[in-house]
């Protein structure tokens, strides 16, 4: 099933395949750039209900609480993707990352991962 999310703000279309009526955390961390907080949140929601019976990942999670300014949380998801050996922890050099990069637990966690800081 591919759904459609229409974003009030820029109207672009984002599709996410689902088999669970479920709109991925990419999305959310798409809506939180749009300044849809509000939509994040629920798709935040969604994703903690759904994690409960499938794998939902971490690293994806962390990036919608960073988006939406709970830099603890986003840690504390950022830990469990690094625990899992999340192959997606190598982008901590992107830029979704601004916002968190003077954290110490940032730099600690880019050490870890084997990343030059």
């Amino acid at each position: 099933m591919i759904w459609k999310a229409q974003s009030t703000h820029s109207n672009k279309e984002c599709n996410c395949h689902s088999s669970d009526h479920f709109i991925s955390p990419p999305l959310a961390t798409h809506l939180v750039a749009q300044t849809e907080k509000e939509d994040a949140l629920a798709i935040l929601v969604k994703s903690m209900k759904l994690s409960e019976v499938r794998y939902v990942s971490p690293f994806d999670v962390a990036l919608v609480h960073i988006g939406i300014g709970e830099t603890d949380a986003a840690f504390e998801w950022l830990e469990k993707a690094y625990t899992q050996r999340a192959t997606r922890m190598r982008s901590l050099r992107e830029a979704l990352f601004d916002s968190v990069r003077t954290d110490p637990r940032f730099t600690d966690l880019r050490q870890r991962v084997g990343l030059p800081l």
